[in-house]
């Protein structure tokens, strides 16, 4: 009975000092983060960075995560619920506003809620340097000066960045045309560029190749590289037999080896001072002009066509042809058997502009100026004729009116100096000097015999006179103010010519 009584007396006791003990408490868990600052080196589109966290305890922990720049972007939800071990991931967005060319800083806040508490927040500092992926060239302007013909040349793209980069490239010239390999070798490529002027005209080129750089499969602001040149394809020397497939200009020194036949497309230029050596062949070679002569002698720079033989002929080529529109001045013509021939003009006739016929000297020729005629009026000025054999000038059909002015008729053995073979013409002749003729056959002015309605005046002329065909057939001839001195000053203008 004791016993009984004094085991449930010590047990008692012994519960009410158990019963006294304090509680157990357990620690709240923390957040442990690995990282105090991340370097990221260069910061791309494609640049991502991992790094771990670990929950040391028990209990829970969420957090969330904020930067305070927008091209800092974190991976994870804005609450996330960490495992036993986590790891927070970042990337880059180089398309946002507060990303700098250079270094840039970042902070990357963590904020944890430990337990249902919240608790202080943990920043963690981000670095790295961007360079912006651009394609650029230090060339942005070619200027080749003078070129004759085709060329070649070639400038550097330069890469900048780390980015996917490609580019677009166009011409807006047809004469300018490019290669390019969009291969990048150590940042660079080549693009190669040809200007082909072939079928331009003499003068300026101006064009331009874009590029229109592609960084991540987005169009970038395009840049443009100028082309600029003077095309300059006078042609010198020796000159074949060829039809024009484009404008030409002659110069200098040329020998004429066979015929040349301008279109009524195209333009032939003689430059001043040029000299053309005409080859005789056994079968004359002539110019057809169908398109445009311009010859743009001065009086100290003449143009000169002759034959190539020691002791030319006037019938070692035939001379122009034409029937389109005509400009030259300052002109020795020489050794052509037709010096100008206007007879093309029946079957085709291409003038679209009055002529113009300024300083010319015809000699040694067979005819000067033959079956002249224009869709417009005409001033011949100041036209020489030496040692022309049959006309110096023979009109053709027109009713438009011819003026001949200070001009010379210097051939005492010329068949006719003015020959009329047609009817219905108007032609004037001012100041100009005739040689009296040897024999009664010859004549300074003729009306052919049939012929109807010619009407000429002439004024203030020395040696003008008509030896038949006026005074019937209504062809009439008024000669005003006869000089007896020869007019001085007119002419060519040029001398120092054989």
């Amino acid at each position: 009975m004791k016993s009984s009584f004094l085991f449930s007396t010590i047990l008692a006791f012994i519960l009410i000092i158990l019963g006294c003990k304090e509680p157990v408490v357990i620690p709240p868990p923390t957040l442990a983060l690995n990282q105090e600052l991340i370097d990221l080196k260069d910061i791309t589109s494609s640049k991502t960075f991992t790094f771990g966290s670990k929950k040391i305890g028990q209990g829970t922990i969420s957090f969330k995560i904020a930067t305070d720049k927008k091209w800092l972007v974190s991976t994870k939800p804005d609450t996330t619920t960490f495992t036993e071990n986590d790891s927070i991931t970042l990337k880059t967005d180089i398309y946002a506003s507060d990303l700098l060319e250079g270094n840039n800083e970042a902070i990357l806040t963590v904020t944890p809620t430990i337990n249902g508490v919240l608790s202080p927040a943990v920043n963690i500092k981000v670095q790295g340097e961007f360079i912006k992926t651009k394609v650029s060239t230090q060339a942005t302007l070619f200027d080749l000066g003078k070129i004759k013909g085709k060329k070649e040349l070639s400038f550097v793209l330069l890469k900048t960045g780390k980015e996917k980069a490609d580019y677009e490239i166009i011409s807006d010239q047809k004469w300018l045309t490019f290669t390019a390999k969009k291969v990048w070798r150590n940042n660079n490529d080549t693009v190669q560029l040809a200007v082909d002027p072939e079928n331009l005209k003499f003068g300026e080129l101006n064009g331009n190749i874009t590029i229109t750089p592609i960084i991540n499969n987005i169009k970038q602001e395009p840049f443009k590289v100028t082309i600029k040149s003077i095309y300059d394809d006078t042609k010198t020397g020796t000159i074949e037999g060829h039809t024009l497939t484009k404008d030409e200009i002659w110069a200098g020194n040329i020998n004429l080896n066979g015929s040349i036949v301008v279109p009524p497309a195209f333009s032939l230029t003689i430059k001043a001072g040029t000299k053309i050596v005409v080859k005789k062949l056994s079968s004359p070679l002539f110019i057809d002009i169908q398109g445009n002569i311009i010859i743009e002698g001065d009086k100290n720079n003449i143009v000169e066509f002759r034959s190539n033989q020691n002791n030319a002929g006037n019938q070692d080529w035939a001379g122009f042809r034409l029937s389109g529109n005509v400009e030259m001045n300052y002109v020795h013509l020489r050794d052509a058997a037709n010096g100008l021939n206007f007879e093309n003009r029946a079957k085709a006739n291409y003038q679209t502009k009055p002529y113009i016929l300024n300083n010319i000297l015809f000699n040694n020729s067979l005819i000067g100026m033959y079956d002249f005629n224009s869709n417009f009026e005409s001033n011949l000025n100041n036209l020489s004729f030496k040692n022309v054999q049959i006309f110096c000038v023979s009109l053709g059909n027109s009713s438009k009116i011819v003026n001949i002015f200070n001009s010379e008729f210097l051939d005492n053995l010329a068949y006719i100096h003015v020959h009329i073979p047609v009817s219905n013409s108007l032609l004037n002749i001012n100041s100009s000097n005739f040689a009296a003729k040897k024999t009664s056959a010859l004549a300074n002015l003729e009306v052919i015999a049939g012929n109807k309605n010619n009407k000429v005046v002439s004024n203030s002329c020395f040696g003008l006179l008509d030896t038949g065909g006026f005074g019937s057939n209504q062809n009439t001839f008024l000669n005003l103010n006869p000089r007896s001195f020869q007019n001085e000053g007119i002419g060519c203008g040029f001398s120092g010519v054989n």
